[in-house]
């Protein structure tokens, strides 16, 4: 059986559409609760005696009622005990992190801090994104749980406890986070505009705008300034250095290149994008 979150509405005409996991398993039995905690389904599941069930990114938090069930298997996007919690591979590219991983653990009911049986670990590319990096772990997480699982059922492969004295957590991305904090570093800007890759925006007077291709650069100037105009991109100065912007995205516009945004928005050096900072953010 495949579990599922269950369709969602989306789009301008706010259809409901399946899941990309709905998809992939058609011609599969498919359980799409919206609870996983239903004592119906938690029933139906029961029912099928399973030997092990394997969870990745499913989305809702599992009852111990389930848990009792067989033994239960997560597919973690992070080198437990970092970055436990929802949003570990966003999280660890804006910490700047040079390496992630994939965890293969056992499931208890609290969460991400089961024993773990393997960890396969990758670097983290500099200009790579969250969603570029949530792909390959995915294929890394597939091939895991194809190498691993059948040793884990005849009992040949022994799960480690974690360190949990070192854990850290990654908490649900929300609201401001997505905003650029033109006080924070050229690193840290960059870092969570290709972690939230592509919602992350900037605010140009009062209006959203979505930053899609950037670069730390050497430039100072007080946070949010527009230091130069080009072919490269706009250079806006940050808490410490300045970032390359060079392909943006207006509120209701297609995307465009950094010099037709300045020419269309009359973008000068001098100018300010709007501040967002850690605490407006937070109040917003």
């Amino acid at each position: 059986m495949v579990v599922t979150q269950p369709p969602k509405p989306s789009g301008r005409g706010l259809r409901m559409n399946p899941t990309p996991v709905h998809e992939a398993a058609a011609g599969l039995a498919i359980e799409a609760p919206r609870r996983c905690k239903d004592p119906e389904f938690v029933e139906r599941l029961r029912s099928l005696a399973p030997a092990a069930m394997v969870v990745a990114a499913y989305g809702q938090i599992l009852p111990q009622a389930m848990l009792d069930i067989a033994l239960c298997l997560n597919l973690h996007g992070s080198i437990l005990p970092k970055y436990r919690g929802a949003a570990p591979i966003q999280r660890a590219i804006m910490a700047g992190e040079s390496e992630t991983g994939v965890s293969l653990m056992r499931m208890v009911l609290e969460m991400d801090a089961g024993d773990v049986y393997a960890i396969e670990k990758t670097p983290i590319g500099l200009m790579e994104t969250g969603r570029e990096l949530e792909t390959r772990l995915s294929e890394m997480a597939a091939e895991m749980i194809a190498q691993h699982l059948e040793a884990i059922l005849e009992g040949r492969l022994d799960a480690a406890p974690q360190d949990h004295s070192a854990a850290t957590f990654a908490p649900k991305i929300v609201g401001e986070d997505f905003g650029l904090r033109w006080d924070e570093t050229a690193r840290q800007c960059h870092d969570r505009r290709r972690a939230l890759w592509p919602r992350a925006f900037a605010v140009w007077k009062g209006r959203r705008v979505k930053a899609l291709k950037s670069a730390p650069a050497e430039g100072n100037g007080a946070p949010g300034e527009v230091l130069a105009v080009g072919e490269q991109g706009l250079l806006i100065a940050c808490g410490q250095g300045a970032l390359w912007i060079d392909e943006l995205q207006p509120e209701g516009k297609s995307k465009m290149s950094a010099q037709s945004f300045a020419n269309g928005y009359r973008a000068r050096p001098g100018d300010r994008f709007d501040l967002i900072t850690a605490e407006a953010a937070e109040s917003r």
